[in-house]
């Protein structure tokens, strides 16, 4: 993709790019390792790379906010097989800039500009590897990985206990960990057989992309409008079998952002008792700019495991915000498990979720007991 995408670009405007390293080494307190490194000549700028395969509009927050997370002095550049124009435009209204191999381009540094939308898709076959990695992160197999993301000892485990936690046949175990090997996302000692994590944070990377797309819209219960802005501060989720999610938990987690839209995670069956208690309403297709909409999802991960979930975390959030809902014990306990909720942000793709998405995952996800 990477060649493919700058020789594109090269015949389109006889700009002149280098590979300086396509297989780099993490920066020192990042959580992000480039995929390469590029030189454009014409303006005397490094950029580190963040190569992507299929994109989609579900996924283009978070393969925002992995572009912007890269480490080095200069943007990072996004380089894909293909980029549609509707997706063009979303990134470089968030000043993303972007290749790909049909010769789509976005590039702003003086004195190069680049702006080319519009080309055609070209055709790429996947290599074995890629196509079963792929099947890691297809609906059943994302279930197991966030099963491991949110316990990375879990996947040395045998293969009963781990379809257990995360709801799926112990079958279907063994071909996800395939597919987690075939992607070096985990790695098997030939010795042992014990099984472990290898890059805690690119896994969490690819999951979350992958979430919006893959998952989250099968646990879609409806779309809302919410007479009063501020219903959730005086509904207790719990009495529905419900989390909040998104913006809501956000604010609880680290009380900073107001929420503009409300999320929560509820038991179907008890669908009907939230939206009339609190006199909610259908969404219609137009939303008006001053409607509260809440997006009403049911979990899919087992209660068993989030209401054990950071469960220390919690109890910080009661004793250190007075005053605030997050306070309320039992408000406290109905919350997602932060890396739903930090997927929730970024799959928004909004600067100021971003930026509240960041804090979560600094302190409630990437601790040194899960990326060790």
């Amino acid at each position: 993709i990477l060649n493919l995408a700058i020789k594109a670009l090269s015949s389109s405007t006889d700009l002149r790019i280098e590979i300086l390293d396509d297989a780099p080494t993490a920066e020192a307190g990042s959580n992000r390792t480039p995929d390469a490194f590029l030189r454009l000549l014409e303006a005397d700028v490094e950029f580190p790379v963040e190569v992507k395969r299929n994109l989609q509009q579900a996924n283009l927050g978070a393969l925002i906010d992995q572009v912007n997370r890269l480490p080095g002095p200069q943007p990072g550049l996004l380089v894909a097989d293909y980029i549609n124009p509707r997706m063009a435009e979303k990134l470089e209204e968030a000043g993303v800039q972007f290749l790909d191999t049909a010769g789509n381009a976005y590039i702003n540094r003086h004195p190069v500009y680049v702006l080319i939308t519009g080309k055609k898709q070209t055709r790429i076959i996947d290599s074995p590897d890629l196509s079963q990695t792929n099947r890691a992160f297809e609906p059943k197999g994302l279930l197991v990985t966030f099963a491991f993301l949110e316990d990375p000892s879990l996947a040395a485990r045998p293969y009963r206990d781990i379809a257990l936690v995360s709801g799926v046949a112990v079958g279907t175990v063994g071909w996800v960990i395939n597919a987690l090997k075939a992607g070096q996302y985990l790695l098997e000692d030939a010795g042992t057989g014990k099984r472990r994590i290898t890059n805690y944070d690119r896994l969490l990377d690819r999951w979350v992309s992958a979430w919006p797309e893959k998952l989250k819209h099968k646990y879609l219960l409806g779309k809302f409008i919410a007479k009063d802005p501020h219903w959730w501060e005086h509904t207790r989720i719990q009495n529905y079998g419900g989390y909040w999610g998104g913006e809501t938990a956000a604010a609880i987690y680290t009380k900073h952002l107001t929420p503009q839209e409300s999320t929560a995670y509820i038991a179907k069956e008890n669908l009907a008792k939230l939206v009339r208690d609190s006199r909610l309403s259908k969404a219609k297709e137009h939303i008006q700019a001053e409607d509260a909409l809440v997006y009403l999802y049911s979990p899919f991960w087992p209660n068993s495991s989030s209401e054990e979930h950071s469960s220390s975390h919690r109890q910080e959030l009661k004793e250190e915000a007075p005053g605030y809902p997050s306070a309320n014990e039992e408000t406290a306990e109905g919350l997602a498990p932060p890396i739903i909720v930090y997927a929730d942000l970024i799959a928004t793709g909004d600067p100021r979720n971003l930026e509240t998405a960041q804090l979560i995952r600094d302190e409630y996800i990437t601790g040194p007991d899960r990326t060790a």
